[in-house]
């Protein structure tokens, strides 16, 4: 019984160093990052397939960024909405950055969104206008999903990702 929830452990941790790996080819290193970033509330399981990650919400997912100073970064990525169109606000700490109007249906780069990070803890939530929907074959709330985030500073060193 313990087997399986091992290869799935063991599944999990070669595809979060993956995704770790892809991002610090970058050129950053955890010691000269200065930011670290999560996919933390309101997400679905990790899901991927190769380099590739995602995760869906139902609603609002959060990403919770810890920045060493104040500090300017890009936030790059793409967006799939179950329904389309579909309006999706990006919050930086309670106040809306961005707004991306997503009316493709299936995975699409969003234009990099300029951020302003404070110096400590910041949170990023990715609110759908539109409601989650279940289907027959995935019975989980889908409303959008994130896939390849990336968060680049000013300094062209990308923040890197915690598994």
């Amino acid at each position: 019984m313990t087997r399986p929830r091992v290869l799935w452990v063991a599944a999990l941790t070669l595809f979060a160093v993956a995704c770790e790996s892809r991002v610090l080819r970058t050129g950053a290193t955890s010691e000269k990052a200065g930011c670290f970033f999560r996919l933390s509330a309101g997400w679905h399981n990790l899901e991927g397939n190769g380099s590739d990650w995602w995760r869906w919400t139902d609603k609002t997912g959060k990403v919770t960024v810890t920045a060493a100073q104040r500090s300017e970064v890009v936030l790059a990525g793409e967006l799939f909405s179950w329904r389309q169109p579909n309006t999706v606000d990006v919050v930086l700490n309670g106040t809306t950055a961005a707004t991306v109007n997503v009316t493709w249906d299936r995975f699409g780069p969003f234009k990099p969104i300029p951020l302003s990070l404070k110096a400590g803890t910041n949170t990023i939530a990715f609110v759908s206008h539109k409601p989650a929907v279940t289907t027959a074959q995935d019975p989980r709330p889908l409303a959008v999903a994130v896939k390849n985030l990336s968060l680049t500073m000013d300094t062209k060193d990308a923040c890197v990702l915690e598994p």
